[in-house]
């Protein structure tokens, strides 16, 4: 909530709303910003961070640019979704390899095979016990897994692979890789790009900032600043440059606050899983389920980041990722249901990341440390399914999977679906495998 001291900085033109569209760090994506400012760069709101131009709540659908030509954006509803499990998830006691080299090196935290789940056609790989909910998907042939997925210098350290994965890989860019693409289009809807649960850096730009929402039942201003009060405040712009832009944060915090208030309204609610509340934000299933509103009762948002940590399970591995995983699941299987309800079932990919896996080896508290190659999942209807890629574990980089699978290669082909073009947003193509059939 708003509070008077924020208040009077926006009055007087001096917020950190206006400031943090243009910040340059991707690295500060944690709960504690203010009411009325940045909850993470390149983002804009009220409990967390909202996004539009002064009075464009209801602009048309922006139109970008695609190999091969320039399409409207309104003429297909592509909405794409990221998952994202920070921390680092251990991707072999996800997608469990059947070689033999997996149980010598993980004596108490090997899953069982009686345990796992048969992957029909598969006997290379099984699944953890917590993702069973997601077998049905498989067998449908909307879910698909890549295995050693990790940039080819992967860093160990949180920071600096985040940032990797965020920049993909530009380290001197100021902005998220989907950023680069907002900062392309025209004037978006506020929740065009919306971050649930925590920031996103991945969507960091000046130009078209996304509504980050750590909590959806305090997205809202408090009684002090009515809608009135804040329209009054946001116009006419100032001829100053900074409080014009203090004003313009302002009117786009109220059209996402609105905007948001209108979903959640609008929304018809089903049984959801038990939420469990994790370090940094909600339960993925808490998330993705705010997300399956968005998406069908606002026809405007077309990119959705939904963010849980946790994942860095250097100690008491078997229980926390079971946990961990079972929310994933749980989350991923309600999510899928809710948008094919709704009759999307073809119009939404869905990808997981997590900036690096873990050691091949279990270390001696009963986990993992930061590794390299990954794991990440595919979910929708037009997607290439199976299992890309391959944890060669008789073919380790110092005691850590190989990472085989370039990151930009998922996300040329995230671009490819929402109409991105990946070779501008990525310095080039990254055609070495296809997420989409």
């Amino acid at each position: 909530m708003i509070n008077r001291r924020e208040f009077l900085g926006i009055i007087g033109g001096v917020t950190v709303v206006s400031l943090s569209a243009c910040s340059s760090s991707l690295r500060s994506s944690a709960p504690g910003s203010t009411a009325a400012g940045s909850t993470g760069p390149g983002t804009t709101g009220a409990d967390s961070t909202a996004s539009t131009v002064a009075g464009t709540a209801g602009a048309t659908s922006p139109t970008s640019t695609v190999p091969g030509g320039t399409v409207a954006a309104a003429a297909h509803r592509r909405v794409l979704v990221i998952v994202q499990l920070n921390g680092g998830n251990d991707g072999l006691n996800t997608l469990i390899p059947a070689a033999g080299q997996y149980h010598d090196a993980r004596p108490t935290l090997a899953i069982a095979e009686a345990d796992r789940i048969v992957l029909s056609g598969r006997t290379d790989y099984a699944l953890h016990p917590s993702l069973a909910p997601l077998a049905p998907l498989w067998t449908a042939n909307q879910l698909a897994f890549l295995d050693g997925v990790g940039f080819p210098d992967q860093n160990h350290s949180h920071f600096v692979a985040m940032d990797q994965w965020w920049r993909a890989d530009r380290l001197s860019s100021a902005e998220g890789w989907l950023g680069t693409y907002l900062k392309s289009l025209a004037t978006t809807d506020p929740l065009y790009a919306t971050a649930l649960n925590s920031g996103a850096p991945l969507l960091n730009n000046a130009t078209n900032p996304a509504a980050v929402v750590f909590r959806p039942a305090s997205f809202k201003f408090n009684k002090l600043l009515s809608d009135d009060l804040l329209k009054t405040m946001s116009a006419p712009l100032s001829s100053d440059p900074l409080q014009a832009a203090a004003q313009t944060a302002l009117s786009r915090s109220v059209a996402a606050v609105n905007s948001f208030a209108d979903v959640l309204s609008n929304a018809n609610d089903t049984a959801q899983p038990a939420a469990q509340t994790r370090e940094g934000g909600a339960s993925l299933s808490d998330g993705l389920a705010t997300a399956a509103k968005l998406i069908t009762e606002n026809p405007n948002t077309r990119i959705v980041v939904v963010s849980a940590a946790g994942f860095d399970t250097h100690a008491n591995q078997l229980a926390t990722q079971a946990d961990l995983l079972k929310d994933l699941a749980n989350g991923l299987t309600a999510f899928m249901a809710s948008i094919a309800k709704a009759g999307m079932a073809d119009d939404v990919l869905v990808v997981t990341t997590s900036e690096f896996g873990r050691r091949v080896a279990e270390n001696g508290s009963g986990g993992t440390d930061h590794g390299t190659g990954n794991v990440s999942f595919v979910l929708g209807t037009k997607i290439k399914p199976g299992i890309q890629g391959d944890a060669d574990l008789a073919n380790q980089i110092n005691g850590d999977v190989k990472a085989g699978i370039d990151p930009r290669t998922i996300y040329t082909g995230c671009l490819d679906w929402i109409g991105g073009d990946a070779a501008t947003v990525l310095g080039k193509r990254y055609d070495d495998i296809k997420i989409l059939v």
